[in-house]
């Protein structure tokens, strides 16, 4: 175990590993969808947590898709509140002249808003989120959903008409958006874009 140097041959050809050592008061970030296995030789308290970025929406839009096909084989935590967490974040773009947002990122978090269906993860109850519609491994199509139980009505409105708008304005349709994400490197973040004039009559949201 933790013997990266013997299990070399064990990782697949493409791959890169390495050991991350965690002393007491160490702490470690990392970005969305990153595979890790923790091995802990003593006795050891230790606390994870996790929270969303607008500078790496592409990264967590790859890990929740991988996360809705093989959620039960990827991840033994299911994040309920992740569709909540992300519209709330669309809904705070028009106010955000502090913060840079980059293209594909900022076109995943408007994908995963608008087709919730095939981000939940498979470990998710469809009862508790409503039908989606048929899931597929397609992110071809945009798609509506219905409101998580949580959330209400009017934020899912508005999130849905921003995620929209923002697309408008990036002159992409679902399909043009979907090959954005599918179509360049996993890691890329693109270009910085200026969307708070574009989006000025939604501030008052």
């Amino acid at each position: 175990l933790c013997d990266i140097e013997s299990d070399l041959c064990q990782i697949p050809r493409g791959l890169v590993a390495e050991v991350v050592v965690l002393h007491p008061g160490d702490m470690i970030f990392m970005p969305p969808g990153k595979f890790h296995e923790v091995y802990t030789p003593l006795v050891t308290f230790a606390m994870g947590g996790h929270f969303l970025s607008y500078h790496t929406m592409h990264l967590s839009e790859w890990s929740c898709f991988l996360d809705h096909l093989y959620g039960s084989l990827f991840t033994n935590e299911e994040r309920q509140d992740t569709l909540l967490v992300l519209r709330r974040m669309v809904v705070a773009i028009p106010r955000l002249s502090y913060c840079k947002l980059y293209h594909r990122a900022i076109v995943a978090l408007c994908t995963m808003v608008l087709n919730p269906g095939q981000y939940i993860s498979q470990r998710a109850s469809e009862d508790e989120y409503g039908k989606g519609g048929k899931k597929t491994k397609s992110r071809k199509a945009i798609m509506t959903y219905s409101k998580n139980n949580v959330d209400s009505k009017y934020c899912i409105e508005s999130a849905d008409e921003i995620a929209n708008h923002v697309l408008q304005v990036l002159q992409l349709d679902g399909s043009r958006a979907a090959s954005v994400l599918d179509d360049q490197p996993y890691d890329m973040v693109g270009d910085e874009v200026e969307l708070r004039d574009e989006l000025a009559e939604f501030q008052a949201y």
